[in-house]
């Protein structure tokens, strides 16, 4: 049996209106916490750009000097977001594994820039 040429557009409507509820459906809304409580509207990210004293809010550092503090290396392991409606830090183990390695570092190597340096590669690979 041979399906006339004019319904294969049709075909590829349904098919693609099938597909878009599908997906519409499927994915998780992203303005929800994990509580599913709404998120607040304003921004929520990483304030601070050096260092380990880490600062979550709404005015999210765009841009960074170039001076180096110990454990800048150990931001890329932060993460911020909402929890009961507020901005705040959310704890990883690599963060916090990261941060008492660079810690232990500046300990071990107070007067000695290179090896703090090597160490605190270390810490951050």
């Amino acid at each position: 049996m041979r399906i006339p040429k004019i319904l294969y557009p049709a075909g590829i409507l349904i098919l693609s209106i099938g597909l878009w509820a599908l997906w519409s459906t499927s994915r998780t809304d992203s303005t929800k916490t994990p509580n599913n409580k709404p998120q607040p509207d304003k921004p929520c990210g990483l304030e601070t750009c050096h260092g380990l004293d880490v600062s979550c809010g709404p005015d999210i550092a765009e841009m960074c000097t170039e001076m180096y503090m110990a454990g800048d290396g150990c931001l890329q392991f932060v993460h911020c977001g909402y929890v009961n409606g507020q901005c705040t830090q959310i704890d990883t183990a690599r963060f916090e594994q990261c941060a008492a390695c660079v810690q232990r570092c500046e300990q071990l190597n107070p007067d000695d820039p290179t090896q703090f340096f090597q160490c605190e590669n270390a810490c951050v690979n």
